[in-house]
C-alpha cells in the first residue's frame, strides 16, 4: 500500500484513460488510484490567509508595438482576466 511500483504510474494511468479505457480501467490503474488515495494526505499543506496564488491558463493576449517591427507580440493576459465585472 502507499507508493506505486512505477515512476511513470501517473503518465501511465494518462495514457490508459486518454487513449484506452476512459470508463473500464484496468486493475493497474485501480492500484493507482488507491494508492493517490491512500497516500494523498501527505500531500496536504496549509496556505496561509492573505497568500497570492496564480493559476496558469492557455491563451494570451496581443501588444500591438509602437517599434520596429510592427508585428503585434503575444503577451501574458493582463490582471484583470480573472476578475468578474459586476452589471
Amino acid at each position: 500500500m502507499g507508493q506505486s511500483k512505477s515512476w511513470n504510474a501517473f503518465g501511465l494511468f494518462n495514457q490508459e484513460i486518454i487513449r484506452q479505457r476512459r470508463y473500464v480501467r484496468t486493475e493497474e490503474s485501480q492500484q493507482f488510484l488507491r494508492d493517490v488515495a491512500a497516500t494523498c494526505k501527505e500531500r496536504l499543506r496549509a496556505i496561509p490567509a492573505g497568500r497570492i496564488l496564480f493559476r496558469a491558463q492557455l491563451g494570451n493576449d496581443w501588444m500591438k508595438r509602437e517599434e520596429p517591427p510592427y508585428f503585434d507580440e503575444a503577451v501574458p493576459f493582463g490582471p484583470g482576466r480573472g476578475q468578474c465585472s459586476s452589471s
